[in-house]
């Protein structure tokens, strides 16, 4: 959450995607604070891996508990973990890929015995494969972001008219016309931005 917040502004009601604002921008030491929490994180779950995965108790707590049949979950249309944990590999982000996923390479974990336990294997997987694509992420994300300032300026300049801020709009006839026309019937964007 507090990464969401520095990017967006807020907790809940993100502000980050306006026309004609940028307030909150990515920048290089939010992808260097989100690369340190990555590894901190990995290492938690190491610690979670090895205090819990072969703990006996655990085990016999979970081990051939809510095992779930191929019939019974394809019949109730199970998905997520629940439809893994049967070897059934359904991933979104695999079978129907939406925005950067299909460019990005991740292995989707699966169980075979569909109980309690390969649940939670199959959770801790997912958040090692999540840390690795936000890590490639990040990584993708770096030179964007150094090009950013120049993206911005060009955007942003009065050459488009679309920036003007709070305090132009509440002292500028202009700056109100202009925030009034873009807003209410769109404006151009050019090819390339």
């Amino acid at each position: 959450m507090e990464f969401y917040e520095r990017v967006s502004g807020a907790r809940l009601h993100s502000a980050f995607i306006k026309p004609a604002s940028y307030d909150y921008p990515l920048s290089a030491s939010l992808l260097n604070d989100i690369l340190d929490f990555l590894h901190q994180f990995s290492s938690r779950i190491d610690e979670i891996e090895e205090l819990l995965t072969i703990n006996r108790i655990l085990r016999n707590r979970l081990c051939n508990v809510g095992v779930i049949s191929k019939s019974f979950a394809l019949t109730y249309a199970f998905t997520g973990p629940l439809l893994r944990s049967i070897s059934i590999p359904w991933d979104l982000r695999k079978t129907r890929p939406y925005d950067f996923y299909e460019k990005l390479k991740f292995n989707i974990p699966l169980g075979l015995y569909g109980d309690c336990y390969d649940r939670y294997l199959i959770r801790l997987w997912e958040m090692r494969e999540s840390s690795l694509l936000c890590t490639k992420l990040c990584e993708l994300l770096f030179p964007w972001v150094t090009q950013k300032d120049i993206f911005m300026e060009n955007f942003l300049s009065k050459k488009y008219q679309i920036n003007f801020s709070r305090a132009a709009i509440k002292t500028s006839m202009e700056a109100v016309i202009i925030h009034f026309k873009n807003f209410s019937k769109g404006f151009f964007v050019p090819k390339g931005f």
